[in-house]
């Protein structure tokens, strides 16, 4: 398009008109296209929209919400008795290993975790994965772990006396380097 400063009222007059024109048949056009989409969509199952196949689960709470109200009661429950562990080893860091603070509180998961109130730091005891480190022989593997429609992997970290448990959104190989280290090298 050129330059409208240097025309004249005539010549601004056309090319309104023309844009007019143009701009009434675009319209037109984009009416009948309009039309044509809506008489495509009837035709298709469940009105054009998007139809999710049955075997589809649905990601959220919702579906577990279901499975519970649908599940019927029963006089005896069928689950697997948890074991009395035989020892129990609690390992935990008293000191922050970043800026020395002493640490306290935290939560018990066979590994007690603590935040360094300074710094921030996340603070576990690296016994358990450096007995892993440590072993002549590793066993890795993950599996799928899909929680709230959101999937990740659980990794296991296995020797024959010690399991490490990771959870990672990554299945690649850069968690088991993540992990044993200097142990692959």
């Amino acid at each position: 398009m050129t330059d409208a400063n240097g025309l004249s009222r005539a010549e601004l007059i056309a090319i309104i008109v023309e844009l007019r024109r143009t701009n009434g048949v675009l319209a037109e056009r984009v009416e009948f296209l309009e039309a044509e989409v809506e008489r495509l969509r009837s035709q298709l199952p469940g009105g054009g929209l998007k139809v999710v196949p049955e075997w589809v689960k649905p990601n959220r709470k919702e579906r577990r919400e279901q499975e519970r109200s649908e599940r019927k009661k029963r006089k005896q429950s069928f689950v697997r008795r948890r074991d009395i562990p035989t020892e129990v080893h609690e390992h935990a860091l008293h000191e922050c290993p970043k800026c020395g603070r002493k640490l306290y509180g935290g939560w018990l998961h066979r590994i007690i975790r603590r935040k360094c109130g300074v710094c921030g730091t996340q603070c576990t005891p690296k016994v358990l994965l450096e007995e892993i480190r440590g072993s002549p022989v590793v066993n890795a593997d993950e599996t799928g772990w899909r929680e709230d429609g959101i999937n990740g992997y659980i990794w296991s970290f296995s020797t024959p006396k010690l399991r490490y448990f990771v959870y990672r959104q990554s299945r690649s190989g850069q968690v088991a380097k993540e992990v044993l280290g200097a142990f692959l090298s």
